[in-house]
């Protein structure tokens, strides 16, 4: 399982206050492993969804009092059918899959001692003695697409889309199901995750296009031979909503369930993807559901304490002058900007590198200021950007790539680094101790200026090399500093690309007029990994391609808000070999988790300043960077967070 949900360990026997602050994920393992502390947890449960179980229970009930009867079972049935090793979901929606699961399964039960049909709607009796065959539990078996027939022959329902919400990770199926389905807003939704309503802002400007993007994935890996090669033309239709005669795929459709089931979905997600996703996950009443949440406002007890809309106060931005004007996350540290995609945002395509966005006048004027500013204490001889040609279209793929998305303008206004910002230390009271142990490289850059070695403390003896003079300097405590002519490099192979890993850096970016590498290490042709900033989007990401090509597509995990020039932030990268995904960090918050199921290896250089593209350097980058390290696994959110505060 995924490592982001972290219990207090608060023990069940301090009552239910104790577990107010935890997540709803946390809740239910603190239940399954503890069955003292039950009682408490359906307890906080309930204050969090009650309502909302309710208003389903109500379509399953014939009478009120059946329907807050129906929904306390339900509720209560999901907590006690956890297990330890349960896969994480969103709650939301299985509490309201539970409340069907008792009624079909205990109150129409005429063979049982609890038989309560007659108390039972009786749309929803009339649907149960139609035998139905839709149910979320067959839908991994028998019912699920590519099982049995040819898809091709057989409409899968809304197996595509139970198949593509349940591999979602649980933090974009707890912000789609409450911002689309149930119009909560990021406060009320961030309770539920554990997460700031800052952060939540930032998954919900992603969600839907992410959600749609794994649809696609899901549509064509499971899709036989003869549909594969209509995907994108589908896609096509799809966003056009008409289906062009190009390349058949009217034919194809006519002739093909499977395919039309996929062109019927992807149409509607984008103008009615809350009923889409309800009737995808609840086997009965989904559009009845929300029909009667819209109806009510679609105000839940998930949002009981919750915190008022806007920036907190009291935030700090590390190593500068405290401001009071900035959000903060519970680390103390800034809290992400909610990221405002365009109508086309789709994540992580390759596509974007052939089209450079445009920099207008204003920002350039901008970018100026800041590079000024930042090299304005040595010289710097200019040098090319790395890549010197646009980087090729995207060929064909099984996998299908991600759309690009619109280019966002920051509304940050660039303003030169605090030139007397030091890395945080320890408070005097506590003795100096490693941040997290186990790290396999550790660069912190603090060698006199003008050398060509860089020093690994780690004790693992993976010291690097400097390529460029002026590369290493005494600020921020001693750190690099690129104008895109230097670089450094260490040992090939310090990363096993095929398992888990973790690379951070403290960075600080001086120009956002290119793509600019921060940590890769080469393959053949390009790198196995970018942490990087990507000039497209105006984002941090951590991008990993689907081979060592060129001609792929890649994943990306990308950061909720835009780089600030001129400021110090620490960007970590985590592969999650076990989990199949890659997650980014901005300054210890989890900022964006996407599946990475292709796996091959980059045995080449280490390096720090720049990545590997088309067998050459590229993507040189301008600015500081320190405290460069490398874990041979997937370290958790809390390690992130902790090497966030001390690194």
């Amino acid at each position: 399982m995924s490592e982001r949900w972290q219990d207090t360990g608060a023990a069940p026997g301090d009552g239910n206050g104790s577990l107010s602050d935890l997540d709803d994920i946390a809740l239910v393992k603190r239940a399954a492993r503890e069955p003292e502390s039950v009682e408490h947890v359906v307890e906080e449960l309930s204050a969090r969804h009650l309502l909302a179980v309710t208003a389903y229970a109500s379509l399953c009930a014939s009478a009120e009092g059946g329907a807050e009867t129906l929904a306390a079972a339900g509720i209560r049935s999901a907590v006690l059918e956890a297990e330890p090793a349960t896969p994480d979901e969103a709650l939301r929606p299985r509490l309201l899959a539970a409340v069907l699961e008792v009624a079909r399964l205990r109150w129409a039960d005429s063979d049982s001692d609890s038989d309560r049909r007659e108390e039972l709607s009786a749309d929803l009796r009339d649907w149960l003695e139609s035998g139905p065959d839709d149910v979320p539990e067959d839908a991994g078996s028998n019912n699920a697409p590519g099982a049995g027939s040819a898809p091709g022959a057989v409409d899968p329902g809304p197996a595509l889309l139970r198949s593509t919400f349940s591999g979602l990770p649980v933090h974009l199926q707890v912000v789609l199901w409450h911002d689309v389905v149930e119009r909560e807003e990021p406060a009320a939704i961030g309770r539920l995750l554990g997460a700031s309503p800052d952060t939540v802002r930032g998954w919900r400007g992603s969600a839907r296009a992410k959600f749609r993007d794994a649809y696609l994935r899901t549509y064509a890996d499971t899709g036989d031979s003869e549909c594969r090669p209509f995907v994108r033309l589908v896609e096509a239709a799809a966003e056009t909503r008409h289906i062009s005669p190009a390349g058949d795929v009217d034919d194809h459709l006519a002739g093909c369930a499977y395919c039309r089931r996929a062109f019927e979905d992807l149409s509607r997600i984008e103008d009615d993807c809350d009923t889409l996703l309800v009737e995808g996950v609840l086997a009965w009443g989904g559009a009845r559901y929300v029909a009667a949440r819209l109806g009510s406002g679609a105000k839940s007890a998930g949002a009981r304490e919750q915190a008022p809309e806007g920036p907190e106060s009291g935030a700090t931005e590390l190593g500068a002058k405290p401001t009071g004007q900035e959000p903060t996350d519970e680390l103390g540290m800034p809290a992400p900007a909610p990221h405002t995609p365009g109508p086309n945002d789709r994540g992580g395509s390759r596509r974007r590198r052939t089209t450079q966005v445009a920099i207008t006048s204003a920002a350039v004027g901008l970018a100026v200021i800041a590079a000024a500013a930042f090299f304005a204490s040595g010289s710097h001889d200019g040098a090319p950007q790395g890549r010197e040609t646009a980087r090729s279209q995207a060929g064909p793929t099984v996998s299908v790539p991600s759309r690009s998305p619109s280019p966002s303008a920051s509304s940050e206004h660039a303003k030169p680094p605090d030139k007397k910002t030091k890395k945080p230390t320890p408070s005097p009271s506590k003795p100096p101790k490693p941040a997290v142990s186990g790290a396999a490289l550790q660069w912190n850059f603090d060698e006199e200026s003008g050398g060509a070695a860089v020093r690994d403390t780690s004790g693992r003896g993976n010291n690097g090399t400097v390529t460029g003079s002026g590369a290493l300097s005494r600020g921020h405590g001693g750190s690099l500093s690129l104008n895109g002519s230097q670089y450094v490099e260490g040992a090939a192979g310090t990363i096993d690309t095929t398992r888990s890993y973790t690379v951070s850096a403290w960075l600080n970016l001086a120009s956002k007029q290119d793509f600019s590498t921060a940590i890769s290490q080469d393959g053949q042709e390009i790198s196995g990994f970018f942490l990087q900033y990507d000039n497209s989007i105006d984002r941090w990401r951590l991008a990993v391609g689907f081979d060592d090509s060129s001609e792929l597509d890649e994943d990306e995990a990308v950061s909720a808000a835009s780089p600030v020039l001129g400021r110090w932030q620490h960007v970590v990268g985590v592969y999650d070999a076990p989990a199949r995904e890659i997650r980014l960090y901005v300054d210890g918050q989890l900022q964006d988790t996407t599946r990475h199921t292709p796996v091959w290896s980059a045995s080449g250089k280490f390096a720090v300043g720049r990545g590997w593209w088309e067998g050459e350097v590229a993507d040189r980058f301008r600015g500081g960077i320190d405290a460069v390290s490398v874990f041979p696994r997937a370290l958790s959110s809390s390690e992130v967070a902790t090497l966030a505060r001390t690194a």
